[in-house]
This record gives structure tokens, sequence and C-alpha cells, in this order.
């Protein structure tokens, strides 16, 4: 992970099927980041979370793709609650950024 980051993602491997999986985030804040002298501030952790990975037998997987929500994290519930299946296997938040290139003048 990157410090002074605000967006991080992360790959996981070798996942079986139909198994459930656990996990938290933890942040460290990072007071001071210098050479020889790093200072950690608070910690926060995140409550424990789950998920579970379809079974292989499985006739259907359904997932719900939400787009970019422009900083308004506030309206994930709100738009989950309009979804009429209730039984998602997946939830995606696709977000949109932007890329500045700087361009060469001839």
């Amino acid at each position: 992970m990157v410090a002074y980051n605000r967006i991080n993602a992360l790959s996981i491997q070798s996942l079986a099927p139909g198994t459930t999986y656990y996990y938290c985030v933890v942040s460290i804040e990072i007071i001071n980041f210098d050479p020889y002298d790093l200072v950690y501030g608070e910690k926060i952790v995140s409550d424990i979370y789950s998920f579970t990975t379809p079974a292989l037998d499985k006739n259907h997987v359904s997932l719900l793709i939400m787009n970019d929500i422009h900083d308004r994290p506030e309206s994930i519930p709100h738009l989950m609650n309009l979804v009429i299946k209730k039984d998602i296997d997946y939830v995606f938040l696709m977000a949109m950024f932007s890329i500045t290139k700087k361009m060469k003048s001839k």
C-alpha cells in the first residue's frame, strides 16, 4: 500500500469456491514520514466484514454495479435499497477519475 493515499486496492489469489472469508480494514495515521524518522499516530480498525465466493455448481451469479457517486458515500445505502432483488452476490462501485496529460507544444 502507498502512504498518503486515500484509495487502495488489492488482489486476492487462490480463493476456494463456496467459502466465506472474513476481513477488516486497518488504517494507521503517519505523523512523520521522513527518512530515519517514521512516527505513527492513531490506528483505526473497521468492523469485521465477510464475503462468500460462489460455488462451482451455481447456475447464476448476480451483481449490482453503481457508477461514480461523486464523493457522496451516504447515497450508497439508498441506491442499494432501490434494487428489487435483494439477494445480490457482488456489489461493484465504479469510480471515475480525471487524468490530465500535458501536451508538448511543437
